[in-house]
């Protein structure tokens, strides 16, 4: 009797340490800055735009050239990317795509003319590729399968703070320094940021040492089959198997609606804010940040609900699909409201609730590599990626030509019938499935919730 009080106890005390010391969450948080640099870089092209598009004479048209050149490198390098992630290990991986990237986000500030921005960002977009399909090998491998969705909070986050951030330290550089030094200062801190990770992060968490052994433990117990968790490899996914799946493409067809509303936001609102809206860019310092912040909050609270229902032992379908469907009808539901509003604060907030549904898939999207792609979680991350940008590559382009060629209601609206698309795969999807039945495994509940069932 006293050894089972004992044995109890300790599982008591152990379960008490492992609440107060969640040291993995560090790698949470290099993630959540990670991307914040990520996406301000994205960003600051906008905000600068109209700086420098008098002295470099470029259009709005060349400017919807820029943006797409950006995407067309930065798909095409992404199943590459999360290869790589899987075979030389996410930490290599990571710190030298950041590294490139800064680099060229530097060479964007230093460009004389248009043809040296337009190669700036195409060398751009190809350092950025590698970085989410290597987010879903790391998320695979450092934390816990209940906690998918919550380490996959902590980079939509920063991806939603990346713009705030671009937004009120760019501008500041733009009015006080000029917008040259936009693109220098943060091409620094990307390379300053990526620098403290490689000293500090290993490729998993029981070779950390300052992660403790139980910790680690811990996240590894939730997986009943070592497969479905991440590490190192040279086995190539099977792509023959992948591709004639049906529900795979649906999974990267709903990653292309949301990402072109995103990237419709990043790279075009605060050119609409100023030209359309005509709000001046001192007060986009509010404006500017409100659509991030409200998406910010819905990242976390998504992160949040999906966990707790994987906690509870409910299927992908039930945690991730039904809030994306209804989700992705409130987003185009908001967005035409947006659109259509005559009042410009009114639209700004309609405009922002619209951004904030694809919370729900962007989270997703994150945590279902690391949730059914096992060891080719980074596989499955490019994938995702790649489609999913094709979106980049073409909904700016058009939503510039619309509101060149007709008005800026045209163009928004027709982005706002894009995120329906979401809402059929993820209905169609059955992501509890494995896309690849005999070789990857269906999904199951964390092994540990299973066992108190």
């Amino acid at each position: 009797m006293e050894g089972n009080e004992e044995n109890v106890n300790d599982n008591k005390n152990k379960i008490k340490n492992l609440k107060k010391y969640k040291r993995r969450y560090i790698m949470g948080l290099f993630l959540f800055l990670i991307f914040m640099i990520t996406y301000a870089d994205r960003e600051n092209i906008a905000i600068a735009f109209t700086a420098f598009s008098g002295p470099l004479n470029i259009n709005l048209v060349e400017y919807g050239v820029l943006t797409t050149a950006f995407f067309i490198t930065y798909t095409i390098f992404q199943i590459p990317g999360g290869m790589m992630s899987e075979r030389f290990g996410p930490r290599k991986i990571m710190t030298v795509a950041v590294a490139w990237w800064s680099t060229f986000t530097i060479m964007t500030g230093a460009s004389i003319d248009y043809i040296m921005m337009l190669l700036s960002r195409l060398f751009f977009g190809a350092g950025e590729a590698p970085s989410f399909p290597t987010e879903s090998n790391i998320t695979s491998r450092w934390f816990r399968k209940d906690e998918s969705s919550k380490s996959g909070m902590f980079t939509m986050a920063g991806t939603f703070a990346g713009p705030i951030l671009g937004v009120l330290l760019a501008t500041y550089i733009l009015v006080t320094i000029g917008w040259r030094y936009i693109f220098y200062i943060f091409g620094i801190m990307g390379i300053i940021l990526i620098a403290i990770y490689f000293i500090v992060i290993r490729d998993n968490p029981e070779d950390t040492k300052w992660i403790s052994k139980s910790e680690s433990e811990y996240i590894i117990e939730s997986f009943s089959n070592q497969k479905e968790r991440g590490h190192n490899t040279k086995e190539i996914a099977p792509w023959g198997k992948l591709l004639k799946n049906g529900r795979f493409w649906a999974l990267g067809i709903a990653h292309f609606s949301s990402d072109a509303v995103l990237y419709v936001m990043l790279t075009l609102l605060p050119i609409y804010l100023e030209e359309v809206r005509h709000f001046s860019a001192s007060s986009l310092y509010l404006i500017g940040t409100l659509p991030w912040i409200i998406a910010i909050i819905a990242v976390i609270l998504s992160g949040l609900f999906m966990d707790r229902g994987i906690k509870k032992g409910h299927s992908l379908f039930v945690t991730r699909s039904i809030p994306i469907i209804i989700s992705s009808i409130l987003c185009t539901v908001f967005l035409l409201l947006g659109a259509t509003a005559v009042n410009s604060t009114l639209a700004v907030i309609w405009l922002s609730l619209g951004l904030a549904m694809i919370a729900p898939e962007q989270v997703t999207a994150w945590s279902i590599g690391a949730n059914i792609g096992g060891i080719f979680s980074g596989t499955y991350g490019g994938w995702l990626n790649f489609l999913g940008n094709f979106s980049g590559i073409t909904v700016p382009l058009i939503a510039t030509i619309l509101a060149s060629r007709i008005n800026w209601t045209v163009a928004l609206s027709f982005v706002a019938i894009i995120p329906l698309l979401m809402a059929i795969s993820y209905g169609l999807m059955k992501p509890d499935k494995s896309f690849a039945p005999g070789i990857i495994p269906d999904y199951t509940p964390p092994a540990d919730i299973l066992s108190k069932k």
